[in-house]
């Protein structure tokens, strides 16, 4: 949450973020998905594929060992509950923070405390949270010194079904009037059209992006982007003007597709003149499984810079990935592996840079017979050792966390420890 505006509030203001900045992370860090196979980074989207630039892929290697590294929290139930966030540096000594959370019956975030001494019951700060009947967060607040009083970045949507619009107002402080206004445009299919800002909310759009935001950039850039579907809802055609939004696109992308709705080819026109500058192709298995992406520089149907190719198991989880730069039929670079158990959970990563068969680079994990996880490391000898970026979660009989730790080096003492209880006696 943007809490930006609230540092003309003081100093002291700024050590109270500082800790909830902190919270968060850790928060973050055991609520992330589990690294399975099939949601792995090297996974493409074909739908909502990126520009297609794959040049950057052989220097992936550090986001792959990362893999979504951290636990699943919908593998949690929190309905009707209070949980505790206990922030320490060793899980021995006391807590230097904690973070109170209240749930609704439907397991909703509705409420938020922070305590920088953990003394109770006077609050440093206090989030607040609403969702539609969907289970659909559509607004939230921040009450600074938790006296009840609404005043940093408040913040709401309603969308008008009738008009296919959603309508988003930010109130930097609270005060009834939003500073700032976004209107979003959906077609009948749901796809988003336009999205507008209004930076002072006085009815007049301020800046537009076409949309969906295929590669996000600043509102400030002055950039817009246009999109055009097929009667399938597949994205055919993308461009961008950048030149202020004078309506002429100064970059063209065309996607073309196969009767099973895979993206196989993109073709680039970087000045919208008609003649194809660069070619992406994609092929498949039976399965809708990408098995290659090779990218033509010159659009003459010869692939010659960065050939991906991918492998996978009788489950469809990726197991292997190499990449071929030159595209001569030989993998020269960044070559990956993963390996899972009979649950279908990515057990170990590892990374060959020069493809000669000689990993330098794993990581490591294990689940409980939940199949949440229980471990992750950094094996950096691929020899089964943990040797670095240790992380261990720790659950209850009823697969609550009840500890989450973190340990650089894996030594015996972590640098990070979150201590969870449940069950606190505080209500909404």
């Amino acid at each position: 949450m943007n809490r930006s505006m609230a540092l003309i509030r003081g100093l002291v203001l700024v050590a109270v973020l500082i800790i909830v900045a902190c919270l968060s992370a850790c928060s973050e860090s055991e609520d992330s998905d589990s690294p399975d196979g099939d949601q792995s980074e090297g996974d493409i989207d074909q739908e909502n594929s990126t520009d297609g630039d794959l040049e950057n892929l052989e220097n992936s290697d550090a986001e792959e060992s990362e893999m979504s590294s951290e636990t699943d929290a919908d593998e949690e139930d929190f309905s009707g509950l209070c949980r505790i966030e206990k922030s320490t540096h060793t899980c021995l000594d006391e807590p230097y923070a904690c973070l109170y959370q209240i749930f609704d019956d439907g397991g909703h975030l509705i409420k938020s405390m922070f305590d920088t001494e953990c003394d109770g019951p006077e609050y440093t700060a206090c989030d607040y949270y609403g969702y539609n009947d969907e289970g659909e967060k559509i607004s939230g607040s921040s009450d600074i010194n938790c006296d009840g009083i609404m005043d940093n970045y408040c913040w709401n949507i309603e969308f008008i079904e009738d008009e296919n619009k959603e309508l988003e107002q930010i109130d930097d402080y609270c005060d009834g009037i939003p500073d700032i206004c976004w209107v979003s445009l959906f077609n009948e299919a749901t796809q988003l059209i336009t999205r507008q800002k209004d930076d002072d909310c006085n009815g007049e759009i301020d800046f537009q992006y076409e949309a969906p935001l295929y590669s996000p950039k600043s509102a400030e850039d002055g950039t817009c982007y246009f999109y055009e579907y097929n009667e399938d809802g597949k994205m055919v055609y993308r461009s961008e003007d950048e030149t202020q939004c004078d309506g002429i696109p100064d970059r063209c992308w065309y996607l073309i597709y196969d009767g099973n709705g895979n993206m196989t080819e993109e073709k680039e026109d970087q000045l919208c003149d008609g003649s194809m500058d660069s070619c992406e192709y994609y092929e498949y298995d039976s399965n809708g499984n990408v098995l290659t992406e090779k990218k033509d520089d010159t659009c003459d149907g010869q692939p010659d810079n960065t050939c991906l190719a991918y492998t996978y198991d009788e489950n469809n989880l990726k197991i292997t990935e190499t990449l071929d730069r030159d595209c001569d039929g030989t993998p020269d670079k960044a070559c990956k592996t993963w390996e899972y158990d009979e649950h279908g959970n990515a057990v170990r990563y590892s990374y060959d840079d020069q493809c000669k068969g000689e990993s330098f680079d794993c990581t490591l994990w294990t689940y409980n017979d939940s199949d949440i996880m229980l471990t992750h490391a950094l094996d950096e000898g691929c020899d089964g050792s943990m040797d670095g970026d240790c992380r261990l979660w720790e659950y209850d009989t009823e697969n609550k966390l009840t500890k989450f730790s973190y340990n650089a080096d894996c030594s015996d003492l972590p640098e990070i420890c979150d201590i969870y209880e449940y069950g606190c006696s505080i209500t909404p």
